[in-house]
């Protein structure tokens, strides 16, 4: 994709439905995209958008009830994401789930502290566990 193309963000816009909770799913790998996409969206509003700052505009539009934000984006890292996003008062208590492809290393997920952890592939049983464990 182009670095200067637009951000790509898909969902049912800023407002939730039915009294679901939106989700915020910040990926540019579109197979994690997916498995949150389907685990998520019986439950929740979902979001997706594939950069940082596609993640902050969306942030701003529904705040979300879980933003899961994987470690490579479009754009920017995907630690510096998550440090746009908690800099926001309003995200403060909501929960982050990293998703990491592996290479990372324990040290550098450890900074970011995230609320859960998910290591790509990403399998869809794992986001609705995860999901799960944050919405009770």
């Amino acid at each position: 994709m182009d670095e200067d193309a637009e951000p790509m963000v898909e969902g049912d816009g800023p407002q939730s439905s039915g009294g679901r909770r939106p989700a915020l799913v910040v990926a540019y790998d579109a197979a994690a995209q997916e498995a949150c996409r389907s685990a998520l969206e019986a439950e929740w509003d979902v979001t997706l958008v594939d950069s940082g700052v596609a993640a902050v505009i969306a942030a701003r539009k529904a705040v979300p009830g879980v933003i899961f934000v994987d470690l490579q984006l479009r754009d920017v890292p995907g630690a510096e994401a998550v440090g746009w996003l908690r800099s926001n008062p309003e995200l403060g208590n909501v929960p982050i789930v990293l998703i990491a492809g592996g290479a990372e290393d324990d040290a550098e997920i450890a900074a970011i502290h995230p609320t859960a952890l998910l290591r790509k592939p990403v399998s869809r049983g794992a986001v609705e566990r995860v999901a799960g464990s944050l919405a009770g």
